[in-house]
Parts: structure tokens; sequence; C-alpha cells
């Protein structure tokens, strides 16, 4: 086994004795060899197939690195908005809050209230849910009565509203005033 260098690259290479032709297996050099183991002519020789198969290899570890960055984009984005919903997410519920405690804020004044919503606004909640929204206001005077319907009527939702009336009122609209002590009824669908 003889040692020697490529004159284009310069790389190590080894042959066996024996042999008059050695091609470079890093650059593809033709290296013709003498008796006495020394360059008598080299020459360059081009090897198509391995500049198409390294070109090919290329390609891939660049659409490789591609996907990569992309699918690290998209996370980073999905990332990024999570954060921001995180973020966002209790100020625009804080905000809610502070909005819905500024609907009473003002409806007492003196002895009396303006309740900020109407009476149909009231008739399409379940009972409880006008009840909390009347005692948030200031009343304090609420009365309850099931109508026992539900299973008569079959577009019935058992608990909703049916009728709310306010110092005897059943028809008031958002502004109104009426007696902080004045009695609510709220009459609501129920089953016998």
């Amino acid at each position: 086994m003889i040692s020697l260098k490529c004159p284009n690259c310069n790389a190590e290479l080894s042959v066996n004795e024996g042999r008059d032709v050695l091609y470079c297996e890093y650059c593809g050099h033709k290296i013709l060899l003498g008796t006495k183991h020394e360059f008598t002519y080299t020459y360059h020789e081009i090897d198509e197939a391995k500049i198409k198969k390294h070109e090919v290899h290329e390609k891939i570890k660049l659409k490789k690195l591609d996907n990569e960055y992309k699918s690290k984009r998209i996370l980073l984005i999905v990332g990024l908005l999570c954060l921001g919903y995180s973020v966002l997410a209790p100020l625009l519920m804080s905000f809610e809050y502070k909005s819905s405690i500024n609907k009473y804020e003002n409806s007492i004044s003196g002895e009396s209230i303006a309740v900020p919503f109407s009476s149909s606004d009231l008739t399409s909640e379940k009972y409880e849910v006008a009840r909390t929204e009347l005692e948030n206001v200031g009343f304090t005077n609420i009365t309850y009565i099931p109508i026992n319907d539900f299973g008569i009527l079959e577009a019935v939702v058992e608990g909703k509203v049916s009728e709310v009336s306010i110092d005897g009122k059943n028809s008031f609209k958002a502004g109104q005033r009426f007696p902080i002590n004045a009695p609510v009824i709220i009459r609501y669908h129920s089953a016998k």
C-alpha cells in the first residue's frame, strides 16, 4: 500500500502497489502513476453522476431545513396567539365585569331605582338569572310564582320567565324608576 497526496486537492490517498491509474476519491482527479510512484500526468475528470447525486442531496437537506423553519414558525405563531389570548381574555373579562357593574352603578338614586333593562329583556332568561339581575339593581322584595304549565305547551322551557312585574306593572322600559321597596313578582314556567 502506497500513500500519496492528490496534486489537485492535496488529499491523502492510498493506492495498492502495481496500479498505474488512481482517481482521487475527494475531487475526482485522474492520476497516472509512474514507476517510482510519482505523478507523470494529472487530469481532472468530472463525474456527472456524483455531482447530480450531491445536488439532489443538498436540495433534500435544504427542503428539510425549510420545512423545519416553517414548522417552528407555525409553532411560534400558535404560541404567540395563545399567549395573546391568555393576556387579553382576562382583560376583556375584567372590562365586561366593570361594564356590568357600571350598568347598575347609577340605578339607585334616593328612594328609587332606575331599571337598566325592559320587562321583555327579562322574559328571555331563566328566573334565577332575572332574580340576580333585579337584586343587582337593588330590589329586595322579590317573589317567585311558578305557573305549572310545563308539559302542557311543548315550546315552553322549564324555569324560563313568563312575566316580571315591578310595583304592579308588567310592562316597563329601561330607565323607568320604581321605589326601592316595590314588590317584584317573577312568574316562570314550571312542571306540575
